[in-house]
């Protein structure tokens, strides 16, 4: 989850726009709920 946290932060820097990591992030619980469904 650091990593995640760290990927989210420069996502912001890098683009100025909170609704980017907004948008990693719930693609990332997306992603997590599939994987946890099928598991």
């Amino acid at each position: 989850l650091f990593v995640l946290g760290l990927g989210l932060a420069f996502v912001f820097v890098v683009t100025r726009s909170l609704w980017a990591s907004i948008a990693l992030h719930a693609a990332f619980n997306a992603i997590a709920v599939v994987v946890w469904a099928f598991d």
